[in-house]
């Protein structure tokens, strides 16, 4: 995605977070990571760096974890909510991710990029696939964990039930 006031380039794929560093010089917007904790530091410091990036918050249907805050991480809503508002064409994109809906709000992401600024989405790899699909001119970087074992314990460390580790 993009505003009047922001560039794009094609998609990385980057193992130790380079792209990460080289898109808070060229405000891009999208990002994928397999470690949604890794996903949260790099946004933090993306937001830091540039000024015009803002992040979109998605919603979803899943439970919040230990330290999230409604609104801030997610907007936590039931099943029936979620489904009222894809039903509206509320939503940029959605899926549905181990038994869970997310989606990216269409309006909140409209009106940011209608003041020239670059958003930033936090969002699994369906749902970069539909942006990217759908919005032309959009930069998806993909960063991968150092290995799948750190990327396991990681899961694990947030108390991830052990059936979704091992499916993740």
């Amino acid at each position: 995605l993009r505003g009047d006031n922001c560039n794009a380039v094609r998609h990385h794929e980057d193992r130790d977070g380079a792209a990460a560093a080289r898109a808070a010089q060229h405000d891009q917007v999208v990002l994928d990571l397999l470690d949604f904790d890794d996903l949260r530091r790099v946004c933090r410091r993306l937001l830091r760096r540039n000024r015009r990036l803002t992040a979109s918050v998605s919603w979803t249907t899943r439970p919040p974890r230990r330290g999230e805050v409604d609104w801030k991480h997610y907007v936590f809503v039931t099943e029936e909510r979620f489904k009222a508002r894809a039903k509206t064409q509320g939503f940029l994109e959605t899926a549905s991710v181990h038994g869970h809906y997310y989606g990216t709000p269409r309006k909140a992401v409209e009106d940011h990029l209608k003041r020239g600024q670059c958003v930033l989405m936090a969002i699994d790899v369906q749902g970069g696939a539909s942006i990217m699909r759908k919005i032309p001119g959009t930069v998806k970087i993909f960063i991968l964990p150092p290995s799948w074992d750190v990327l396991r314990q990681r899961l694990e460390r947030r108390r991830d039930p052990a059936e979704t580790v091992a499916t993740r």
